[in-house]
Order: C-alpha cells, then sequence, then structure tokens
C-alpha cells in the first residue's frame, strides 16, 4: 500500500500512516508545532516538508527513507530492523534510535544540529557517518558490520560552523610505527572523523570491541586511546581512563582526529634515584628518575627540605642530557642533607622517596 501526498499544500495537525508515505513533487506537507507523524513503511519526499516545532516523525519497520530536498526534523524516532537513508537530514532536537540500522547512502548526510541529543537503545545505530554540529559534549552511536561501536567526544572545541562526523571501520588502520613504550594496535577496529571547519580537539571515549579484548590483558599493559594524522606517519598516544567495566576507554587528552584505535601500553614504574651530587664529576651531579620519559607530557617533581619548604618544582621534568637537555645546574645550590622527592605522574599517581645530598 502506498500513501501519496500530491496536492499543493496539506496542513496536518497528527498522521499515522499504515502504509509508504510520499510526498510527491511541488507538494508542500506543513505541520502544526507537536503534531506526531508515524509510517511503518518507507518514507519518501520529493518535495517540500515544513514542520512544526517539536514535530515528531517515527518511521517504523524497514525500508527506505528518502529525501530529494534537504530536510529538518526537530525529532525522529527511528524503530525497526533496517533502513537505508538518502538526502540530507538534519535533525534540530532529538535523534532517538530504538532499534535496528540506518544505513547512509554515499550522497546521504544525517545531522544532529547543535542543540540536538541522541539516544541509542538495543543496540541500535547508524551504519555509516553520523555527524554533528556545533561545540560540547556529542554522543555518536555508530557501528559496522553487525557491531555497535558508539563514540563519545566529551567537550568539542571549535569555531564557526563546526561539522564533525564519525564512522566506524573494521580492519587495521595500517600505521608502521608506534608511540614509546606502546607494545600493540587493534587491528580489528578503527574510527575516521569527517571535519568540516575549525575543530580544535576533545577528549574521547572508544568502546572495547570483540577482538580487542587481549589489550586489556596482563599485569604490566594498559590499553590507551591512540591517534593518527591522515597519511598515517604520526601516531600519538592520548592516554587512559579505562571504565570500571572494562568496556570503555576515555583518553586523558584532546584528540584532534582523524583516525582513532586502541593500542596497549607497557605500564612503567618510574624509580627516583636517591643520590645527588653535584660535583661536577658527571656521577649523579643532579635528579635521575628512571622510566619517568613514559610519563613525559604528564609529570611534575616536587622537591621538599626537611623543614618542607619547597625548594625545587619542575612540569614535565626530563632526565638531563647531553644531546638536547644539558644539564642546567638547578640542583648545584641545595644543601647536603636529606630532602623528600615528589613525583606526579600519569592518572593522578604519586611517588615520593627520600634524596641525599653530598657535597
Amino acid at each position: 500500500m502506498k500513501l501519496l501526498f500530491s496536492s499543493i499544500l496539506i496542513a496536518i495537525f497528527s498522521f499515522q500512516a499504515v502504509a509508504q508515505l510520499k510526498i510527491a513533487p511541488g507538494t508542500t506537507m506543513a505541520s502544526a508545532p507537536g503534531t506526531e507523524i508515524t509510517t511503518n513503511a518507507s518514507f519518501f519526499n520529493e518535495g517540500e516538508l515544513v514542520l512544526g516545532n517539536n514535530t515528531t516523525l517515527s518511521i517504523v519497520g524497514q525500508g527506505v527513507i528518502e529525501s530529494i530536498n534537504s530536510i529538518e526534523i526537530p525529532q525522529l524516532i527511528m524503530s525497526g530492523s533496517s533502513y537505508s537513508l538518502s538526502g540530507q537530514w538534519i535533525i534540530s532536537k532529538a535523534l532517538s534510535l530504538q532499534s535496528g540500522t540506518i544505513t547512509p547512502d554515499a550522497s546521504a548526510q544525517l545531522t544532529v544540529g547543535p542543540g540536538g541529543t541522541v539516544i541509542a537503545e538495543n543496540g541500535a545505530y547508524v551504519n555509516g557517518t553520523l555527524f554533528h554540529t556545533g561545540t560540547g559534549e556529542k554522543f555518536y552511536p555508530i557501528g559496522v558490520a553487525g557491531t555497535y561501536a558508539p563514540v563519545t567526544l566529551h567537550s568539542v572545541q571549535g569555531a564557526g560552523d563546526l561539522l564533525l562526523g564519525i564512522q566506524a571501520h573494521t580492519g587495521s588502520l595500517g600505521e608502521t610505527t608506534l608511540p614509546n613504550n606502546v607494545q600493540s594496535a587493534s587491528s580489528n577496529w578503527h574510527w575516521e572523523m569527517h571535519i568540516l571547519g575549525t575543530f580544535s580537539g576533545s577528549t574521547v571515549t572508544l568502546p572495547v570491541l570483540a577482538g580487542d579484548e587481549a589489550l586489556l590483558e596482563g599485569g604490566n599493559t594498559q590499553p590507551v586511546v591512540l591517534e593518527s594524522n591522515s597519511d598515517l606517519t604520526l601516531i600519538t598516544d592520548l592516554g587512559n581512563g579505562l571504565a570500571s567495566d572494562k568496556t570503555l576507554v576515555r583518553s586523558n587528552k584532546p584528540a584532534v582526529g582523524p583516525f582513532l584505535l586502541l593500542g596497549s601500553k607497557l605500564i612503567l614504574v618510574p624509580i627516583i634515584h636517591n643520590i645527588i651530587t653535584p660535583n661536577g664529576d658527571e656521577k649523579n651531579d643532579y635528579l635521575i628518575i628512571d622510566a619517568v620519559e613514559a610519563y613525559a607530557d604528564s609529570n611534575e617533581v616536587i622537591i621538599l627540605d626537611r623543614w618542607g619548604n619547597e625548594v625545587y618544582r619542575q612540569e614535565n621534568f626530563r632526565n638531563f642530557n647531553a644531546f638536547d637537555n644539558p644539564y642546567d645546574n638547578s640542583f648545584d645550590f641545595l644543601a647536603s642533607g636529606n630532602y623528600i622527592c615528589i613525583l606526579k605522574y600519569g592518572n593522578g599517581q604519586t611517588l615520593k622517596q627520600t634524596i641525599t645530598v653530598l657535597k
């Protein structure tokens, strides 16, 4: 059964079609605020659809969703098994995926507006790219190959008319070089950002999917979020914040894209050497902390004297070396005696060590 609207203007207040819903060319279909429109089959818009504030379009079942012209919908509810999507769709207030999948075709674009919310239930997802506009927290219920692979951007920063889409992919990204201490990267899943406008970054949460559980195994490794540039020449470790149920990994640093994946990083415990002899013999002339380079961008060193007075503080401390970080004489002024060295590193870890200065 096909329901065809072909008049010049149709104004509606509530409508339920147990059929295919089609708006013919040259037709304008307008709804009053708060209208509910429901169809349990395909939806075709070849005319113009003007929806009032808080209008809800519910599409139930399976079939095709197609709009020749760009269409803005306050609230879209999808439930059923599977739908293919064609055309430009903007969801201004709420997108609710209750079951099944939506698969945008190559020319389609499904976009959630700046203040729009997204809810996904029962493993429902967009089998392709979902776009968000604007800044703030953005949820992407996406998936691929029958697998729900959602992504959350927690604090999108940008400027202008930022449009940011994310798509899930199966298989290896194809990277050849990994950051220091990153032992391996997922060969099963990765995500791609599609960016239009100025995107300054956001922390991100990725799911731990089938095949990637091994990244959580082993007492001396932890999963981390990795990021790659477009030509795969630079892989960056964005850090780790593992959910308590071990199903999600959140980055500590903001991602800028365009590729994201999970990796496994060797956990290194720093060791603070307990003696400084600043006499110029190149042996223990300054503070040395083993493995601090694993936390090069997330450490702070504080040294207190025996009365608790701070005598040294350095963020992102690096061990001195003759090549690119020569000793700056910063420990020469310390008097002989005992001190407390405090190292803050990683995700809130703290290490304390008594050190002795001998002159």
